[in-house]
Order: C-alpha cells, then structure tokens, then sequence
C-alpha cells in the first residue's frame, strides 16, 4: 500500500484527538532525533521544532512526510498510552500503542484483508492491504471535515518554534496532481513492493467517488488510469438511475 497508510495514521489521529478532546490547533509536537533521521520522502521537519498538530497533517499528507508519519505516531503514541494507563516517555513504546490503534481501527472498519506496520508504508513487506480495503478506509475518512480539508489542499505553510526560539517558515506542496483537474483528494503512494499507487477521490452529483490503484503501470499512468475508471464509474452509475 506504500505511503497510501498515510491515510490511517491521519486518521488514526483524528480519531483519538475526537475521542479524547484533544485541539489539534492547541496541542504542540515536539520533533524528535528518529523522526528526522527516517529515510524516504520528507517534509524536511527539523529536530527539536515545535508544531501545531494540525499543522503537521499537513507536512505528513501533501509532501508524503516520513518524518511527520514517525513523529506523529510517537506523540500519539504516548498519549494513547497514557490512555491505556502506562506513563512513559519511551517513544518505541509510543510507536507501539499507536499502529495497535491503526490496526484497531482497521478491524473495526473491515479491512479484513489489512495489517498495517508502522504509520509510514516504509518497508511494506510487513504493511499489507487490498484496493477494497483501502476503500473503505477512504470513505470514512472522507467523512471527517478536517480529513477532507487536508487532502484536498493544494499548498500549505506554517511557522514552527525552533530550539532556540526563533520561527521557522515551512511550506508544502500536494503531490496529488488530480487535484488540480477537479478531484478533491487523497494521497500518493510508491514503493518497490507496492509499486505506484494512488487514492482519489471526486464529487459527482453530491456524492464522492473513491477510486484506489494499486501497482498502476507508470507514474503517469496512475493519473489516466484513475480519470479512466472515475468515468467508468459515473457511467456505470447513469445506467443503474435510469434503470430505477
């Protein structure tokens, strides 16, 4: 599924910040040594920078940042281990509450065919998941406001509070091009063993239309493959209303 896990850690922490009364305009994120050190594709977040919460959903869905992923997953990690009644500083022991919970919520979304690793995709011989999965995980997260406010923003930019104090000015752009041919979302993805990947999503007729690929041919392909299956499906759609 490659960086297409992206979406449960997103959603993962929006749903703990629901359920446990958490401002994500208020809540600050401290960025740490492992976070920054994470290989793959970054939002280029510097250790011992202090965000936003909400600002960092941003840094993790448009630019696929790895080291948000990470440090997302720490920080709630530990607030859901403090949850569960643990109080710890470990942030291994963080990581580990917080795919539970990203396997929690799969469960409870049947994704039966799911299991995620980490909050990343990163090294997704372990991160396992089907195109029919990843839909039903798309669908409800698209239900959620915020969620839907992130994936379809096309750039963002922030202030985060250095070590030292002084401001540091990030800016990010979303590596979802169809957003700019009328799709309202979701997310990239590519990796050896997943291959190149994409969920989308659109508005037709008041309704929003999710389409996943998984190990599409080409980069460029994902986009056509997707627009392709976007109009089978409204197609599809017009037979069965007339039917009715």
């Amino acid at each position: 599924m490659a960086s297409l896990a992206k979406i449960m850690t997103t959603y993962t922490v929006l749903s703990v910040a629901s359920r446990l009364n958490i401002n994500l305009e208020e809540n600050r994120v401290t960025i740490s040594k492992s976070a920054v050190n994470i290989g793959g594709t970054k939002a280029h977040i510097k250790e011992g920078d202090v965000f936003k919460a909400n600002d960092l959903l941003y840094g993790l869905m448009l630019p696929s940042g790895n080291d948000v992923g990470k440090c997302l997953c720490e920080h709630f990690g530990l607030v859901l281990a403090k949850e569960s009644g643990k109080e710890t500083q470990s942030l291994m022991l963080g990581r580990k509450h917080f795919v539970y919970e990203m396997n929690r919520n799969a469960k409870a979304l049947d994704m039966k065919h799911t299991r995620f690793d980490n909050p990343t995709g990163l090294g997704d011989i372990y991160n396992k998941s089907t195109a029919e999965d990843l839909g039903k995980l798309c669908t409800a997260a698209m239900r959620l406001p915020k969620f839907r406010e992130v994936v379809s923003c096309k750039e963002y930019s922030c202030v985060a509070r250095a070590a030292d104090g002084s401001e540091r000015k990030y800016a990010w752009r979303n590596s979802q091009k169809l957003l700019h041919s009328g799709y309202n979302g979701i997310k990239t993805g590519d990796t050896p063993n997943a291959g190149i990947c994409l969920a989308s999503s659109i508005e037709v007729d008041g309704h929003f239309l999710v389409v996943v690929l998984l190990k599409s041919e080409s980069f460029p392909a994902r986009w056509t493959e997707t627009e392709a299956l976007k109009t089978w499906i409204v197609k599809e759609l017009s037979t069965v209303n007339k039917k009715e």
